[in-house]
């Protein structure tokens, strides 16, 4: 027991638990985490695609009365006939479109089956912070093609007014409906290019998959790398770290101890750094 007596060392069981600590972190939360983000972005990118290339439908057979467009459909082209509500028009304040500020206006619209729903007629570059002029929403009947997004969530700040323009902080249609007093459907819809009322167009997303694929790969390396470390510190002390890996499955990493016996014998203690003793490493120093 007594040549064992150097694991219970606080150099030793630091190390121990540093590499048991941050091995497993790579392994069971770290490269986890990002092979998760990457199966959602290539889900996310696969929806888009699907989405974009479907050809346009009309909404009453895509989506029924008073139910939000699902986030897997979102970007997917309807058709709707009706008319603009100009009167109840809002600003979507503080947005960005391809890292540029803008602000989208949003124009609820009466279909002619009686619903009310809410069409981002595109974006416009503020003007020193302040809503500049755009083209109005044209009256009489028109037939829109747009793509349905799910709403965003409410962010409990308070609509405001200013230059006689209503200004919400994000598209919710429950904010929109206490602010204009209209049942609006849920989720909104942006204009696709040469429609009526539109004015500039909100870009497709870019479909990227992203660096998580390679940063779940390289904390796995990391991990691994840990492991070598300290296996190459234990084995001047007998000890042997033995790792178990599936790299498909990084939570399958186990660590364990093995001690060499057979390293040492009797009286050879002194050849191993990680055993002497602290009246050895005085005698050293004394004698150099």
């Amino acid at each position: 027991m007594r040549r064992l007596g150097f694991l219970l060392r606080p150099g030793w069981l630091a190390l121990v638990i540093g590499v048991i600590i941050f091995a497993g972190a790579c392994f069971w939360v770290l490269s986890p985490w990002q092979f998760g983000r990457n199966t959602q972005r290539s889900a996310l990118n696969s929806d888009i695609t699907n989405a974009v290339s479907d050809p346009a439908v009309p909404l009453r057979q895509l989506l029924p009365v008073g139910v939000e467009p699902p986030a897997t459909q979102a970007w997917r082209e309807v058709t709707m006939a009706g008319h603009y509500l100009p009167a109840d028009e809002i600003v979507a304040r503080l947005r960005q479109v391809s890292d540029q500020p803008a602000d989208e206006i949003l124009t609820p619209f009466r279909t002619d089956d009686g619903r009310t729903m809410l069409v981002d007629r595109g974006w416009v570059s503020p003007n020193n912070g302040e809503v500049p002029n755009y083209a109005p929403a044209p009256s009489g009947h028109v037939t829109l093609t747009a793509r349905m997004h799910p709403e965003e969530s409410d962010p409990h700040r308070p609509p405001l007014t200013e230059q006689g323009h209503r200004e919400i902080y994000s598209i919710n249609t429950t904010v929109v409906s206490d602010l204009t007093g209209l049942a609006v459907d849920p989720g909104y819809f942006a204009l696709v290019d040469n429609q009526p009322g539109v004015l500039n167009v909100l870009p497709l997303p870019q479909i990227d998959s992203g660096p998580f694929l390679s940063y779940a790969l390289q904390w796995i390396v990391f991990g691994i790398m840990a492991h070598r470390y300290a296996s190459q510190q234990a084995s001047r002390c007998g000890v042997v770290l033995v790792q178990s890996l599936d790299v498909a499955n990084p939570k399958s990493y186990r660590l364990s101890l093995v001690v060499e016996a057979g390293r040492r014998s009797k009286g050879s203690d002194k050849s191993l750094p990680c055993l002497a003793t602290h009246h050895d490493r005085q005698n050293r120093r004394q004698n150099t």
